[in-house]
């Protein structure tokens, strides 16, 4: 996110809070990376907007840690050299472990189907057609299951920065309390 979005999201939410703080703010390109209010000083967090695309370069190389680097995931999340091929390839594969549908859910429904499909084709390295093949499905249902579970990952990785942004933010507001002298 460049900085004028910044500007823009951080005077969007300003207006907002001001008339009313429980206001939601409208969805489109400049506040949609604002998540929500940090409870503890009503400070705007911002995640960077991760896109479907980025979410789909970085998955193409998922085993390629000096590859992974270098997509525009790892440098919009912020992730700096070094290890950051290694922390992407962890924060992806646990996303796409939390993708996995929770308790017993049919073959048929759409979430098993995304799970199946991203693993199978980031995971095991599979064509399309060989997905296909494996769940019986069309090749274009196969195209459609994996641009779900794309955009179904761009939603979890979203939350989980935003919930690391918020802990960061609360940690650092302790050690400043904790400055403190009375």
């Amino acid at each position: 996110m460049d900085l004028i979005t910044r500007e823009h999201a951080w005077h969007a939410l300003s207006f907002a809070q001001y008339n009313d703080p429980r206001q939601q703010l409208p969805d489109n390109p400049v506040t949609k990376s604002v998540t929500h209010l940090d409870s503890m000083r009503a400070v705007p967090i911002l995640v960077p907007m991760l896109s479907k695309d980025d979410i789909h370069e970085a998955l193409m190389c998922l085993y390629d840690p000096a590859e992974l680097e270098r997509t525009a995931l790892a440098s919009t999340i912020g992730l700096r050299s070094g290890q950051a091929g290694a922390t992407l390839r962890r924060l992806l594969l646990d996303a796409i472990e939390a993708l996995r549908p929770a308790g017993r859910v049919a073959p048929s429904a759409s979430e098993f189907r995304a799970h199946e499909c991203i693993s199978m084709r980031y995971l095991s390295a599979m064509s399309v057609e060989e997905i296909a093949d494996e769940l019986s499905l069309s090749p274009r249902q196969v195209y459609r299951d994996l641009r779900w579970g794309e955009e179904r990952l761009c939603e979890i990785l979203s939350q989980r920065l935003a919930s690391q942004e918020q802990d960061q933010r609360a940690d650092s507001l302790a050690d400043e309390i904790s400055t403190l002298t009375i």
